[in-house]
């Protein structure tokens, strides 16, 4: 078997203006250098976090198309989770531009392959979805995780999502109240190593119940500061610059492992690092 990448990108909206009036940095020369690089990494798959974009208008997604479409020249598959940004203020009117992009499957949650590896991209718009829709994806969900678990060629399962079940973030709390039922099934599965999201301007990565949680927001987003010491919430196992550096997820599957790495940059100017590597 040989090497098979996917890219995970979160948080790629622009600073609002009512936000740099409050302080809030603008990373508009990050985020064009991040989506830039990209655009042009070696991968089959590249899977977006959520909040693509800071609000609904063609001009928010202007420098985003422009990557999209060389990643779709160069034969990336593309995927996205849908965020709370892409939806607002109409969560019809979002699911579209992401429908339209390619981005979403059939449905608002879709399955996509890695090798030996299962990526499960969920929805966690849990009020746009409402209960009806909510209910049918946790349903396709437990039967993935469950067909997964029967498929001898999957060796391991990934789960993408908008939000994180944990977070430091000083500024909004953890998801996983909201994500019982998903997180249930996803600590039931043996296969299911490890879960990613976005959502949170930051890089994070935690262990919990012998799963790796990371959350990889920060890739230009206007970035958020973290609890430490006796604040945090959770011990965390990612000991990275603060504030968070600019970057992706990269996931690579070789024959028997997969290795998460988060990768990015410091500095508008600066050289590229991997700041974190865990085995899946």
């Amino acid at each position: 078997m040989t090497d098979a990448r996917a890219i995970f990108v979160g948080d790629t909206q622009a600073t609002l203006w009512l936000e740099r009036l409050i302080g809030r940095e603008d990373n508009s020369d990050e985020r064009a250098r991040l989506l830039d690089l990209v655009a042009a990494l070696d991968a089959e798959v590249a899977i977006f976090l959520g909040d693509l974009v800071a609000r609904q208008s063609r001009t928010a997604w202007q420098i985003v198309d422009g990557c999209l479409a060389r990643l779709r020249a160069r034969g990336v598959r593309l995927a996205a989770c849908a965020g709370n940004h892409d939806l607002f203020p109409f969560a019809f009117r979002g699911y579209d531009d992401l429908a339209r992009r390619g981005l979403l499957g059939p449905a608002s949650w879709q399955r996509v392959s890695l090798g030996d590896v299962r990526v499960l991209v969920l929805d966690t718009n849990r009020r746009a979805l409402g209960p009806r829709l909510w209910s049918e994806q946790v349903v396709w969900f437990r039967a993935e995780l469950a067909d997964a678990e029967r498929e001898g060629s999957v060796r391991a399962v990934v789960v993408a999502s908008h939000h994180p079940p944990w977070t430091n973030s000083a500024m909004t709390g953890d998801s996983a109240p909201r994500l019982c039922e998903l997180l249930e099934a996803f600590y039931a599965a043996p296969k299911a190593r490890a879960w990613v999201s976005g959502h949170v301007h930051a890089y994070e990565r935690f262990a919990s119940r012998g799963k790796h949680l990371v959350v990889s927001g920060s890739a230009s987003a206007p970035r958020m500061r973290l609890l430490t010491g006796a604040r945090a919430r959770h011990p965390t196992l990612a000991h990275v610059p603060a504030p968070s550096p600019f970057g992706w997820l990269e996931l690579t599957a070789a024959a028997g492992v997969a290795t998460l790495a988060h990768r990015g940059f410091r500095r508008r100017r600066a050289p590229c690092e991997t700041f974190d590597v865990v085995t899946i």
